[in-house]
């Protein structure tokens, strides 16, 4: 019996993959693009968890180093020459430097929200997108944005006073032994330095770094809900003092939680800014 002969198979052109269209809001704005497969990273899918932690604790870390005390050091100098006081002259000083790391974070954040796998490069601070702004600090348009605000006002005085209130119980803490503003004194020079520094600057500036860079960035890996308590964590071990930490825990998670629910930095700033805002004139007529 002869073997029966084998039939040719024409080869077929392999064809083109077609990725679907798919609709996605970047930093606001409608776009359609093909949806590619991720490319696969050289090690494996945990690198990419590694750099995201990388940058999600070393940018905070460096942030605190510098804004706390080098920035501090180096601009106080001008206002000490024109003849202001140690005390108000660290306080500007402070402020500029606040300023200045206001505008890296946002470059440090456009990098990364336009760089998914994270990578390091030195184009760190230039790769600037100009439409994180608007993303960032777009005015809350949701109808409930008020109602929520107005809720988490309310949330986060009770569990703040309620906190401080625990402490001077049980652990016989006072404001003095609260570092939140030093040691306030009589001088209207220095409690509007003050204000400036502690309820007008600083919110800005903290909500965009945890609110901003580091809950979105966790939020794409994680989840909102991980993301809300991991930045909270971070927020509140980066304020050090015994009557800050816990509040600042319980804070970041009401914020986190408004920031995602409202998709705007303006609602956390502001409660922020209301609870640094009436604890430093407390203080400053305190003592």
């Amino acid at each position: 019996m002869l073997p029966q002969s084998k039939k040719r198979v024409e080869e077929k052109p392999e064809e083109p993959i077609a990725y679907p269209v798919v609709q996605n809001y970047y930093y606001g704005y409608p776009q359609y693009y093909y949806k590619a497969p991720k490319p696969k990273l050289e090690s494996s899918g945990d690198a990419h968890k590694i750099r995201l932690w990388f940058y999600v604790l070393l940018v905070p870390i460096l942030w605190w180093l510098g804004c706390g005390i080098i920035l501090p050091l180096i601009f106080f100098l001008p206002y000490l020459l024109m003849g202001l006081d140690l005390d108000n002259a660290i306080n500007f000083g402070s402020i500029l430097g606040l300023i200045l790391s206001f505008f890296i974070i946002i470059r440090i954040y456009s990098f990364c929200t336009n760089n998914r796998e994270l990578p390091f490069s030195l184009s760190i601070l230039f790769n600037y997108d100009s439409r994180v702004e608007s993303h960032l600090f777009n005015w809350p348009k949701e109808k409930n944005a008020f109602s929520i605000t107005g809720a988490g006002m309310f949330l986060d005085f009770i569990i703040g006073w309620t906190i401080l209130y625990l402490m001077t119980i049980f652990m016989g803490l006072s404001f003095e032994d609260d570092i939140l503003v030093g040691v306030m004194s009589n001088d209207l020079l220095f409690f509007i330095s003050t204000f400036l520094l502690i309820a007008v600057v600083t919110p800005i500036v903290e909500e965009l770094l945890f609110r901003g860079f580091v809950l979105d960035l966790l939020s794409e890996a994680y989840g909102k809900w991980t993301a809300i308590v991991i930045s909270s964590i971070i927020f509140g071990l980066l304020h050090i003092f015994p009557f800050t930490i816990l509040n600042a825990f319980c804070g970041g998670l009401i914020y986190g939680y408004i920031r995602i629910h409202t998709n705007s930095l303006w609602p956390p700033i502001i409660l922020h800014a209301l609870w640094n805002g009436h604890l430093t004139i407390l203080e400053f007529f305190y003592l």
